[in-house]
């Protein structure tokens, strides 16, 4: 899990959840507060599955915010993509 806030008791303007299902089970990857609900990012998923390089993930990560956002916002692209990623570190190193 990670989020993005701007000061502390405001809303969250990103937020990222990551979770394995054990070693060789499922992956969930799932972002918040990019759009009307939460957004599902399967291309993330499968490639930590996989267990592709990090450049690999980064544009797996980009591909499916960029198909999530509403609006062609390169701030908000980022801020997404960097929320997502710090969220599969997170659940990486436990």
């Amino acid at each position: 899990f990670f989020k993005v806030v701007r000061k502390s008791g405001a809303f969250a303007n990103s937020i990222a959840f990551a979770v394995a299902h054990g070693r060789g089970g499922p992956v969930s990857v799932v972002l918040g507060a990019a759009a009307a609900r939460a957004c599902p990012l399967p291309t993330v998923a499968e490639h930590i599955k996989a267990g592709r390089s990090d450049e690999s993930l980064r544009a797996a990560i980009a591909e499916d915010v960029a198909a999530q956002l509403p609006a062609d916002d390169p701030y908000l692209a980022r801020l997404h993509t960097s929320t997502v990623l710090r969220a599969v570190r997170e659940m990486q190193s436990k």
